[in-house]
C-alpha cells in the first residue's frame, strides 16, 4: 500500500505540471519555467536513474546550465 501512495504522488506531480502547460497553451501564459529549465530537469532525472542503476556518481554539474 505505501509503494502504491508513492507512485501515485509521483504520477500527480506530473498530471498538474502537464494541467499547466495545457492551461499556458490555452491562455497564452507564460509557463513558470522555461524550456531550458525544463530541459536542465530531464537531464537531471536521467543522470539519477542511471546512477542508480549503474552505481556510478555522475557529475551533475557537466549536465546543466
Amino acid at each position: 500500500a505505501i509503494e502504491s501512495e508513492r507512485l501515485a504522488d509521483r504520477n500527480e506531480m506530473y498530471v498538474r505540471e502537464l494541467r499547466h502547460f495545457l492551461e499556458c497553451v490555452e491562455t497564452a501564459k507564460t509557463p513558470e519555467i522555461d524550456v531550458r529549465q525544463a530541459c536542465d530537469v530531464l537531464k537531471l532525472v536521467d543522470a539519477a536513474r542511471e546512477s542508480m542503476m549503474t552505481g556510478i556518481s555522475i557529475e551533475v554539474a557537466q549536465l546543466v546550465g
